[in-house]
């Protein structure tokens, strides 16, 4: 049994990110335009080559909430939803981008909610 079929056996949501998580990305999503305004992956204006810096140091933040002394389990959350938000932003961004086609993630076979 995966974790789909796991998950409608019990009356959880079938979705294997439970509502929890997502508000979270969106909350952390939310922190950081207010923090950085126009200057997160979400800005379609933003270049690849801008926005792989912001997910790297996201990526840098986990790893610094991994270390001995730095770290703990609700930083290592913290950064880790942080790290999620910038890269489901620059999805986003790269799939409302125009063009004549269905956005890729539809495309991908991503179910429209």
């Amino acid at each position: 049994m995966d974790k789909l079929e796991t998950n409608a056996a019990y009356g959880k949501s079938p979705l294997p990110l439970d509502d929890l998580t997502i508000s979270a990305v969106q909350a952390a999503m939310v922190a950081a335009i207010a923090k950085h305004g126009d200057r997160t992956p979400l800005n379609t204006r933003m270049h690849d080559m801008e926005k792989l810096p912001v997910l790297v140091e996201e990526v840098g933040e986990v790893a610094r909430a991994m270390t001995y002394d730095e770290g703990g389990r609700d930083a290592l959350i913290k950064e880790l939803l942080q790290t999620a938000a910038m890269a489901a932003s620059w999805a986003q961004s790269l799939d409302s981008v125009p063009d004549d086609r269905a956005p890729t993630m539809y495309r991908m076979g991503v179910p429209r909610l």
